[in-house]
């Protein structure tokens, strides 16, 4: 398993080290339920040469982050794009995103709300601690971006945040990071309960009935987890450690979850194959899991939307590039969203099916059709 941020600097590092092909936009079309889906490739900063859409709101806002600086390919920005659909046409406006004065170069974001705030990471100052951060809007000046509280630890991330504000994400003491929320900007953290025998743990997203999902590690590897929230809106229970299968029974990342509480992910087999995996829930907390990934070279789903459409990528074979990959609810048998895309990860899709990630070396749009 591996954090999103690890994931987009893969990539980033390997678009910046090869000559990948940019997002091909317009024609083919993926078909997947019923459901077919044409790409774009959303509109570049100037001066840069590749960038990625991590997240999208029921707004049709999408963030992420764009290098902008051809001769520093791995100094990277925030960004947000706006999108309009018109006669099956998509266009889009990038902003990048302010930081405080004296903030060092990296800055990026990987979450919103349909409320349009924003949170991310950015480098405190030049050569300084990455710390976990928050915008109010798109527009916001530096003056308004929030450096979120961390306590004692001098690094962090904030990876989502629901339509009451509420963030998650994680803190790093050097030795090892903490599942954290935030209830608002200028609040401290509270660090989500442990599991009997935590090492480390990572809050990766968080819906709008406050249920939080992610994953820890103890001496037997790491867990997707579940941390929920009781009638107070507190967190005191340990997580739920979501279940495995015979198959399915290496380590395991919950990446996302539904207003339904439908969870999706990945997890590894017992030959080490990683698979997109889908935890449906059931009476008493029992949830059921689902193999999205049993024919693929490998396999991650990593977004899903309350109609429980979910996205994100496969591999053909196992030494194949990734495709973007949707699957409609309820379904294991995934199909590519758009064979024009090529190389490339599904990161995020909203209420109205909108898909947005990276191919190649751009970020990308899908949009129904």
């Amino acid at each position: 398993m591996c954090h999103f941020r690890i994931r987009v600097h893969y990539w980033i590092t390997a678009a910046a080290l090869t000559v990948l092909a940019a997002c091909s936009g317009g024609g083919g079309g993926g078909t997947a339920g019923g459901t077919t889906f044409t790409a774009t490739p959303l509109q570049p900063v100037v001066g840069s040469t590749f960038s990625v859409a991590a997240a999208l709101n029921a707004g049709n806002e999408a963030v992420g982050m764009s290098n902008g600086d051809p001769a520093a390919p791995l100094t990277f920005k925030a960004v947000a794009w706006t999108m309009i659909t018109t006669n099956a046409t998509t266009t889009s406006a990038v902003t990048s995103l302010a930081v405080p004065a004296g903030s060092g170069s990296y800055s990026a974001a990987y979450g919103n709300n349909n409320s349009g705030a924003i949170v991310g990471e950015l480098e405190e100052s030049a050569g300084g601690a990455i710390v976990a951060a928050y915008w109010p809007n798109r527009a916001a000046t530096p003056g308004q971006v929030v450096l979120l509280q961390q306590g004692t630890a001098p690094q962090g991330a904030a990876y989502g945040i629901n339509t009451s504000g509420r963030m998650v994400g994680e803190l790093n003491d050097g030795a090892a990071s903490s599942a954290v929320t935030w209830s608002g900007p200028l609040v401290a953290p509270v660090t989500l309960p442990a599991a009997a025998g935590q090492l480390d743990a990572t809050a990766f997203f968080i819906n709008d009935a406050g249920e939080i999902v992610g994953e820890l590690t103890d001496a037997t590897g790491i867990h997707a987890a579940l941390w929920r929230p009781n009638v107070a809106g507190a967190y005191v229970d340990v997580p739920l450690l979501l279940p495995a299968s015979t198959e399915l029974s290496g380590d395991s990342s919950a990446l996302a979850i539904n207003t339904n509480g439908v969870i999706v992910g990945e997890a590894t087999d017992t030959s080490g194959n990683v698979h997109a995996t889908r935890w449906t829930p059931g009476p008493s907390n029992v949830y059921t899991l689902a193999d999205l990934g049993a024919t693929d070279g490998g396999s991650s789903a990593v977004g899903i939307n309350d109609s429980g459409r979910t996205v994100g990528h496969a591999f053909a074979t196992a030494n194949a590039t990734p495709t973007a990959r949707t699957w409609a609810a309820g379904s294991s048998a995934g199909t590519a969203l758009d064979a024009a895309l090529g190389s490339s990860q599904a990161y995020a899709i909203n209420a109205t099916n909108r898909v947005v990630g990276m191919s190649g070396t751009q970020a990308f749009v899908a949009v129904p059709r």
